[in-house]
């Protein structure tokens, strides 16, 4: 069974590093996918930012994109480019 987990994208007032934290562990831990929600109620990270950002810091994890363009989140452009 494939579990995600969500990244703290959207907490008010989270700092990126924890962000970043949250992909690492999930890295080193037993989740298979990273997500994100997008809020437009108050300001928070852009999520295919956020993912991207991850992605960096990851090797195993998939990003789950939730439905954006396959060609940046699903198909690990980002992590294959800054590895």
């Amino acid at each position: 069974m494939d579990i995600g987990i969500g990244l703290p994208a959207t907490i008010p007032g989270t700092k990126g590093s924890l962000v970043l934290d949250w992909a690492e562990r999930a890295d080193s831990a037993s989740f298979s996918s990273l997500g994100v929600l997008d809020r437009m109620v108050y300001p928070n990270y852009e999520p295919l930012i956020a993912l991207a950002a991850a992605a960096a810091v990851t090797s195993r994890v998939a990003p789950d994109d939730h439905g954006a363009p396959r060609s940046a989140a699903r198909s690990g452009g980002a992590r294959e480019a800054g590895r």
